[in-house]
């Protein structure tokens, strides 16, 4: 039986578009600081955002990191 790829990590836009599995990936970088951003542009709504997957086991939001004090 041939082997499939299953998704592992499922990321929704606030419009409840699943972004992982439709294509909606731009990039996966680092900063100068050595910080992770993998950006989506959700197909549905044309929202743009920034995660980070290096610091939990789930992707968190940029926006939610600065928005807390670690």
């Amino acid at each position: 039986m041939p082997r499939t790829k299953l998704q592992g990590v499922f990321v929704y836009c606030k419009c409840g578009n699943e972004m992982c599995g439709d294509g909606s990936f731009v990039s996966d970088d680092y900063d100068k600081f050595g910080n992770n951003h993998v950006i989506y542009k959700c197909k549905k709504c044309g929202l743009e955002s920034d995660y980070n997957f290096d610091i939990a086991p789930v992707p968190i939001s940029w926006k939610d990191i600065r928005n807390k004090d670690f």
